[in-house]
């Protein structure tokens, strides 16, 4: 935690213990947070030939098909959709805006803003990419994005009047060679490009030709396969001998392969030409189009779509005009870098062939020779209409995915430039077919969110006007607050068991804070000063009420777990049995020090506050008479320092927990408590008795609570004489007979050792207390070689960092002056010294290669701000400024660095770093299945509660034994708890329990007959058609009509609603999350439901945590 800052009201220089400390603040607006953008639906016209058969139609009116045929598909109804971005290219004699007119055209309401691009060939996709980044950014729900080219009806261009030649001929110009094939900064037709590239990579004539043989044979045998029968939007057209419906693609059949081979060059015809018209694109007529949305459309209309997918990245690059073929490949690279993954993860590559030179070169410069590049052809066969291939290949690209997979789409345009884009197709429920089922990778970059902890809604913490003279404070009372202190809580009180994040502001406010709802979504779930407000007395004389709320520091304690209770005890709930129970030490600004027990509300009684805070002791500390003092007894100045002393730091050590002394008591912890009140230590001891009125089987306890001085408290002369400043920092390992307490002192720190019995108080003798002073110097320089020189700046961090492995504790000490030091426990126990640890050093190449780069001759120091280690990796933040006799400093300079260090011997766990710890150790997943089946079912022997949630409940976990388990005694324990669910509710279970005595098989689903007749609600149904609900698979449901649902990872029933469900965060399996299903249907689920996901609240599989989104 992060020593939080002395916001003392007298001047500094009353207080010589006043700890300068670094405020963070961000002046910049607060802003949204980047959302994910989908894509539900994806369509496209077939490709018509050049005076084909769209030779009628233009290109509005072929966007219009490809737009109506994707919102058809994706079922977002048209009210969502804000706005249209269409490609296209060759716009001479179409009208005005074409975007507009297809919009129009396509039915959808004329509010709905529409915008053409044109960025030539990559039209399409930066269409696309633009209507993505407006899901992205909030700007948008729902867009519609595409392509649309009529390269057949594109005018002859002819000057004005006032341009023409007064006498002799008129030239016409083709507008699709002028606006479309020509490169205008060279002066010739982009085949010419083309020539140069097949030549710069040594590109031969026969590579050509036997590419575009190849795209010829894939796109015929794609067509007999049927594999673009999925994304095609029949066109109808009108004509006067009546309508022709045009539903496949034109030209990919007219393939001669003799012939393709000895066609001259097209463009370059010196004798070394190799671009010809059968290894290029060919002019045709199209377009497609596609419906994006954000998370919310997604979840409510993404059920069941053909190409669901996720807008992982898209990029740009640009390169010289002439080298366009090969720009791809510098945009290919960008996109992936911007996905976080590399080339071997795309499982589809599609690349616009608008020469098969353009997909050689870039095949040999991405190192694509091997993969799936083009698999149903391309423009070559297929069909290049300008201002829709871009759009196109991500079509075709997003029906050949399998869920889970990447795919990469990259297009080249006239100019030298290239658009490039990387989707990942993903599996929601409800599905439509295969049982197996792709996980997205796991494996993430860092993430990074910034959060405005210091804006407070009047709700929240309401603005007060500024108190009295003698309370009032700058901080508190006016200032925009900064953060000054922050811990993480114990596992396993934040929702999915996870941490909450507890942060005090420089306004003395304690907030709490979780990631809830969306994805790395952080929000403030409670304020802590709420409770101290609830305790104030009605009349307060001194009038101290601002004081007693506002809370100066704060520290979590080890989560209490207590003696292990009797079999079959249940006074604590399960996940307090497990995780322990978390509690809070908070002081307020009148030097109160208390104790908070936080619990999670109730979801469905108290929406508005997700936890509830309890005060269980209050301790005051009273300012203790020390020998020697350094004022003058009695005097005003004396009086006015014991008003004005604040305590600025808290610690609470270790638990140590004594046995069960009666029936009604489960056991008894002690534990000390560390504060910095003033310039002084002072030490308070902890006590709390658990115990249960109503006996064990009541989940109904209560912790008795001391908080006094402890008897250590009165032998602060030992310390006295020093000026303590923090911070406190406790260290123990489990071999070492004594605990220590390392203590922040002016100039230095102190180590304090005492037994376990003087910790607890049980032994008050003071010689048992080890007592070591351990100033810090500056380090040796030319100016002080020789001679040690106290190094006189606070410290600013102070780690304890134990590893379990080796049973070993270090000491991490940083200071605002940039000196940082480690020590183990045994070396602090005896006396050694110092040492620098790995952090530092690397601190200090920073500091000289900032010192070098701005020149600043060795006039620059480091600042520490703070240290945090997990197992035995250590993290420092830190910051450069540069230095002279008096310090300046630069805004643009102060920059904070995070390093990593690993100090001692390497750990030899070689699981990722940073995987969460699991409090108990778990079996493997199959076994924790079984235990899930075990604990569900009554058996012979055990009860089946009344309601019908937890007999339906029953029924599913005793089918999902039939179907996925072999264990014989899982299928006898099944059998049994059949018969008496028979017996309990009328049921006919004969066929489900005559297959607990075979091998796993499916279970069919139900007829209506059973559906309504007796026992008929312990069975599924299906919400879409009201069918039963059978299982073909131990993962899989499926209705009687053929809907398919994901069943959850606990209590296997079928996951039929959208927004009811968490994840496994390593895994990725699905499971019900019990509090929005709580929300959702108005109550809770059932007694046994309750206890099932209670009890097991990480995945059975992996035994990772949950999270709240995919």
């Amino acid at each position: 935690m992060i020593s939080p800052s002395l916001c003392t009201r007298l001047p500094k220089r009353a207080f010589p213990a006043f700890r300068p400390q670094r405020q963070f603040s961000s002046a910049r607006p607060t802003c949204k947070e980047i959302q994910e953008a989908y894509i539900l639906s994806a369509s496209r016209t077939p490709t018509a030939k050049f005076n084909g058969s769209f030779t009628s139609v233009s290109a509005p009116e072929l966007g219009a098909v490809a737009i109506k045929s994707a919102l058809d598909k994706s079922k977002v109804p048209v009210e969502k959709i804000t706005d249209v971005y269409m490609g296209n290219v060759l716009q001479g004699s179409v009208g005005q805006a074409p975007a507009r007119q297809a919009s129009i055209f396509a039915g959808l309401p004329s509010t709905v803003e529409a915008t053409t691009i044109n960025k030539v060939c990559a039209s399409g996709l930066k269409a696309v990419a633009l209507a993505a980044q407006n899901i992205q950014l909030g700007l948008a729900e729902a867009q519609v994005a595409g392509g649309m080219e009529s390269m057949t009806r594109v005018p002859y261009y002819m000057a004005r009047a006032s341009q023409l030649p007064p006498f002799g001929e008129i030239k016409l110009e083709d507008g699709l060679i002028k606006d479309g094939l020509w490169d205008v900064y060279n002066k010739f037709h982009m085949g010419i490009c083309a020539e140069n590239t097949a030549k710069k990579y040594e590109i031969s004539r026969e590579d050509q030709d036997s590419y575009a043989i190849q795209s010829y044979e894939r796109a015929q045998q794609a067509w007999k396969e049927n594999k673009f029968a999925d994304e095609i939007a029949v066109v109808t057209v009108k004509g006067k001998k009546g309508d022709t419906v045009i539903e496949r693609d034109e030209g990919f059949e007219n393939l001669r392969a003799d012939k393709l081979k000895t066609l001259k060059p097209a463009f370059l015809r010196d004798g070394t030409g190799t671009v010809t018209a059968g290894n290029a694109s060919t002019m045709n007529d199209g377009a497609s189009a596609l419906i994006l949305g954000n998370k919310d459309i997604a979840r409510q209309y993404g059920a069941g779509s053909r190409v669901l997918a996720r807008i992982v990245s898209s990029a740009d690059a640009a390169i010289d005009p002439v080298d366009f073929p090969v720009a791809p490949a510098k945009a290919v690279p960008i996109a992936l870098e911007r996905a976080g993954i590399t080339k071997d993860q795309v499982a589809v590559w599609e690349f616009n062939e608008a020469f098969a030179a353009v997909i050689k070169a870039n095949e040999k410069i991405l190192g694509l020779q091997n993969a799936k590049v083009n698999m149903l052809g391309g423009a070559i066969s297929l069909g290049h209409a300008l201002g829709s291939s871009g759009s196109r290949i991500l079509v075709t690209l997003l029906h050949q995915l399998q869920p889970g997979e990447y795919g990469v789409a990259a297009i080249c345009n006239g100019g030298g430039a290239a658009t490039a884009m990387v989707v990942q197709r993903l599996d929601r429920t409800p599905k439509n077919g295969s049982d197996d089922d792709a996980a997205p990778n796991s494996t993430q970059d860092w993430l990074v969110t910034r959060v405005r902890a210091n804006l407070f809604t009047n709700s929240e913490w309401p603005s007060y006007l500024p108190g009295n003279r003698d309370d009032f404070s700058v901080a508190a009372d006016l200032s925009e607050s900064n953060v000054v202190a922050l811990a993480w809580s114990p596992a396993g009180l934040g929702k999915y068991r996870r941490s909450v994040l507890a942060v005090l502001t420089s306004n003395l406010v304690l907030s709490l804070w979780e990631p809830i709802g969306l994805k790395k979504q952080w929000t403030r779930v409670g304020v802590a000063n709420h409770v101290l407000r609830s305790h104030l007395p009605s009349q307060d004389p001194d009038m101290h009420a601002f004081r007693k709320v506002y809370i100066r520091s704060f520290t979590w304690c080890e989560s209490l777990k207590p003696s292990t209770p009797t079999a079959g005890s249940s006074f604590l709930h399960s996940h307090e049995r497990r995780w322990g129970i978390p509690l809070l030490t908070v002081v307020n600004d009148f030097n109160e020090v208390m104790m908070l027990q936080i619990r999670r509300s109730d979801p469905t009684n108290s929406l508005s506050r997700p936890y509830d805070l309890q005060i269980l002791a209050l301790h005051s500390l009273t300012n203790l008479e020390t020998k020697g003092r350094r004022v003058c007894s009695g005097s005003l100045f004396e009086k006015a320092i014991k008003e004005r002393q604040r305590t600025t730091e808290l610690s609470c050590g270790p638990w140590q927990i004594s046995p069960a002394t009666s029936s009604g008591n489960f056991g008894c912890a002690v534990a000390m408590i560390a504060a910095v009140c003033g310039t002084q230590l002072r030490l308070m001891k902890l006590e709390v008795t658990i115990g249960s009125p109503l006996g064990e089987t009541s989940q109904q306890y209560k912790l008795v609570t001391n908080l006094i001085e402890h008897p250590l408290d009165q032998l602060n002369e030992k310390w006295a004489y020093h000026n303590i400043t923090g911070p406190l920092r406790w260290l123990h390992t489990r071999s070492s007979p004594t605990i220590s307490l390392a203590v922040g002192a002016m100039a230095g720190f102190i180590a304090i050792s005492m037994p376990y019995a003087a910790y607890t108080g049980s032994v008050t003798n003071a010689d048992a207390i080890e007592f070591r002073d351990y100033p810090i110097y500056e380090p040796e320089t030319e100016d002080n070689k020789g001679r040690q020189v106290r190094h006189l700046e606070p410290i600013a961090a102070m780690l304890a960092c134990t590893n379990p492995e080796n049973d070993t504790c270090r000491l991490h000490v940083g200071t605002l002056g940039g000196v940082g030091l480690i020590i183990e426990l045994n070396q602090l126990q005896s006396g050694n010294a110092l040492q620098q640890p790995k952090w530092k050093r690397m601190i200090e190449e920073f500091q000289d290669d900032y010192d070098l780069e701005n020149d600043l001759g060795g006039m620059s120091v480091s600042r520490i701000w703070g240290l945090a280690a997990y197992g035995n990796i250590s993290a420092a933040i830190f910051s450069s400024h540069p230095t002279d006799m008096i310090e300046y400093r630069i805004t643009s300079d102060d920059r904070s660095m995070i390093v990593f260090s690993e100090e001692g011997e390497p750990t030899a766990n070689t699981e990722a770093p940073f995987v969460a710890r699991i409090p108990d150790a778990q079996p493997s997943g199959q076994n924790q299945t079984g235990e899930v089946i075990r604990f569900v079912l009554p058996g012979d022997d055990g009860n089946i509660e009344p309601d019908t949630e937890s007999q339906r409940l029953v029924y599913a976990v005793a089918c999902r034994a039939i179907v996925g388990e072999e264990d014989e005694s899982l299928r006898l324990h099944a059998r049994q708890s059949l018969e008496r669910l028979a017996v309990v509710t009328g049921a006919d279970l004969s066929d489900e329990i005559s297959k607990c005595n075979n091998n796993p098989s499916p279970i069919l689903a139900r007829t209506p007959e059973h559906l309504n007749g007796p026992g008929g609600y312990i069975y599924e149904k299906c919400e879409v058609c009201d069918a039963g609900i059978g299982w073909p698979t131990a993962k899989l449901a499926k209705c009687a009509n053929g809907h398919v649902w994901e069943r959850c990872g606990l209590s296997f029933l079928a996951i039929q609603e959208p927004g009811i469900s968490k994840y496994c965060f390593v895994c990725r399996k699905e499971a019900l999350d019990e509090e929005r299903v709580a929300c959702t249907r108005g109550g809770k689920q059932g007694r046994t439901f309750d206890a099932l996901f209670e009890t097991f609240d990480t995945c059975l599989q992996c035994a990772a945590k949950f999270q709240a989104s995919y």
